[in-house]
């Protein structure tokens, strides 16, 4: 165990009285509103063959708010949409089923020579 953990958990213990771990009292907030959100939702509706790098530039442009590929893919799972290369999309997931994976296939240009 390192010495600072040890000095950190004397500290708590002084000042609570108990050394169990600190409950966290806030959560990060989302990078996308929902007026970003149902924007984003929309993105997908009229170019359902997007990658999640061609859907975060047009994010970009409609809300001037530029967001990694990840937070796209978090946001697009929130919304319980699937990104797909194919027409069919934007099928809502089955909320019964945990097993429904969402399938991501980009362009890559080592493919594509």
């Amino acid at each position: 165990m390192a010495l600072s953990f040890i000095q950190k958990l004397l500290q708590q213990y002084r000042e609570t009285g108990n050394i169990s771990p600190k409950v966290r009292s806030k959560q990060t907030p989302t990078k996308l509103n929902s007026q970003q959100l149902q924007v984003l939702e929309e993105l997908l509706n009229r170019n359902n063959d997007a990658t999640l790098e061609e859907l975060r530039h047009q994010l970009a442009l409609s809300t001037g708010i530029l967001v990694g590929r990840s937070t796209v893919d978090r946001m697009l799972r929130r919304l319980n949409l699937t990104v797909k290369k194919n027409t069919t999309c934007n099928r809502k997931r089955d909320s019964k089923s945990t097993t429904t994976k969402i399938r991501v296939l980009e362009k890559s240009s080592r493919n594509f020579g």
